[in-house]
Order: C-alpha cells, then structure tokens, then sequence
C-alpha cells in the first residue's frame, strides 16, 4: 500500500517531466534513437532537405579524399624526374597551363586528373579558390605573351582563358602591392626555357634550386641543339668553338662576328662555372629575391642566344 501511494505521488512528476522533455524536441529537431527489435537504437528518417546537406557533404568528403591521392600520386612522378617540390597552388598552375598550352610533360595525366577533380570539387561546394585561378590566369597570360601555345592548343587555350576569366568574374582582388607586380615583371623578361625549370620554385622562395634548374636547363639546351654529351664549360667551348663550332650566334666571316661568338662562348662558360657549379656543390647560398631574378634574366639572355643561333653549315662531301 505503501509502494502504490509512492508511486501515484510520484507519477503527476514524471508526467511532466516528460511533457518538458517532448517540447524540447520539437523545438530543437533533435533525433531520439528508436529502438528496433534488436533493441539497437535506430535514427528516424531524415527530411529531403537533410538528405541532400547529408549527400552532398558525403560526395565532398570524397572528393577531397581523391584531390589528395591524385595530388601525391603527380608529387611522386615528378620527383621521379626532377627534384623535390611543394605542390602548392602556383606550382599546380604553372604546371597545368603548360598542359593546356601544348607543352608535353611526363606527367600530364596526373595533372588533369588533379585538375579535373579540383573543378568537381568547386561545382559541388560552390567554393571558387581566387588565388588558385588568379595564379592560372597569371601563367596563362605568360605562356601567350611569350608565344608557347602549341598551334594544336590554340582553342583549348582560349576555352581555359575563358573558364578562368568565368571564376574569377566574383572576384574582388585586394589593393595591389609591389610584390604580385614586381613578380609578373620579372616574369615577362624570362625566356621560356627558365620559366619551365626555375619559375615555380622561384615563386615559393625556393631561390638556389630556381637558379640551379635555370642554368642546369641551359645545358641541357644546348646538348638539345648539338647533339653533344659533355657538360659545363667543356661543352659550351664545344658547341661554339671558333674553329668548328655546332652553333653560330653571328657573322663568323666578320670581325664583330668573331668576337660575339668567342664573348659569348667565355660568358656561357663563365655562367656555368661561376653560378652553376658553386649552386650545385653547396646547399649554402646569398641569394635574396632580388639577386635571383637577376641570375634568372641573365640565364634567359643566354638560353636566348643558344635558341637563336643557327647549325654550323656542315661541310659537303669531297668529290
């Protein structure tokens, strides 16, 4: 008797209490696990609305899952062939402009991969990276302005000109500073040559392997052009030997000719011994922004001149 009286006392209590708990969740939408006949707890169905949020962060998790394999996997293949790198968003856009200007790479399928995935990525949050296409609207300007685009290119080129100029329609660019001008001004003096092998490390500071890959690139040039296996200044006195050269940067049958051809031959080989060599025997280095633009622009008024110069006419067989 005792036992009911607690209970019957207690029960209005418990009816109210679960009147408060009820209100609260219809107020706050909350889930209350239902129980199966498993006794597990069950979510109840979700609304359309919730469904769809709920999809489509599950479809963005997954992209993000593959932008970063496919990423690692582009990382893997060109530091199989080149050296170390930080694949950041400049690098990715340098690398993917010359895709889409004609430029045959190793590793271009990893690239498009990437890039194909990256542009999913930004249709499904509605998320447009501006620094991302601003960088690829920089290279793509560059790689024009330069005359790389591959004949076969020319409308996919212009179709991403484009594409770019769609993304960054929304853009509100923040007040221009020294630094993005100072940048594509340098980048505007630069022979195409330098901009593949130095640009990219360039960009991110990565100033001693910029200026190694520049003049590294100037030797595998001018083997290119000859035909030669030697390296440094062995194969520069080679390549532009007064008495048989392979190449021919002016006149030879003139006076200022000659001295063209023997100044530049002691310049390139000059280059190689003074920048190249002391860049590639030490991880130690002065160079600041400043002085390796400076080493950048002179490698590109070289790779200019091996790039200009005509074949060495061959001699005709003897009657």
């Amino acid at each position: 008797m005792r036992v009911l009286r607690s209970y019957c006392h207690s029960l209005p209590f418990l009816l109210h209490l679960v009147l408060i708990l009820y209100e609260v969740v219809d107020r706050t939408h909350a889930k209350i696990p239902v129980l199966g006949t498993s006794g597990v707890g069950v979510d109840p169905p979700l609304r359309t609305d919730q469904v769809d949020i709920h999809l489509t962060a599950m479809q963005a998790q997954k992209l993000q899952i593959l932008i970063g394999a496919a990423r690692a996997a582009l990382k893997r293949s060109y530091e199989a062939r080149h050296r170390s790198i930080n694949l950041d968003i400049v690098v990715q856009a340098d690398l993917h402009c010359r895709c889409v200007a004609g430029v045959p790479l190793p590793y271009a399928a990893e690239i498009e991969a990437l890039e194909v995935l990256e542009q999913e990525y930004e249709n499904l949050t509605g998320a447009v990276s501006f620094p991302r296409w601003r960088a690829r609207r920089m290279y793509m300007q560059s790689l024009i302005d330069s005359g790389a685009i591959r004949p076969e290119s020319m409308d996919r080129a212009a179709e991403f000109v484009v594409l770019i100029n769609n993304k960054l329609a929304g853009d509100v660019e923040p007040p221009p500073n020294q630094e993005p001008e100072a940048a594509e001004d340098i980048l505007r003096l630069l022979h195409p040559v330098v901009v593949e092998s130095s640009w990219a490390q360039f960009s991110v500071g990565h100033l001693r392997d910029a200026v190694l890959n520049a003049y590294v690139a100037l030797g595998d040039l001018i083997r290119k052009r000859t035909g030669l296996a030697q390296d440094g200044k062995a194969l520069v006195e080679q390549a532009l030997s007064m008495q048989k050269p392979l190449l021919v940067l002016s006149n030879l049958e003139t006076e200022s000719g000659r001295n063209d051809q023997a100044g530049f031959m002691q310049i390139i080989s000059g280059a190689f011994v003074g920048v190249r060599n002391p860049k590639a025997h030490s991880l130690d280095h002065d160079l600041d922004t400043t002085k390796a633009a400076q080493y950048l622009v002179f490698a590109s008024l070289l790779a200019r001149r091996i790039v200009d110069a005509k074949p060495a006419p061959q001699p005709g067989p003897e009657v």
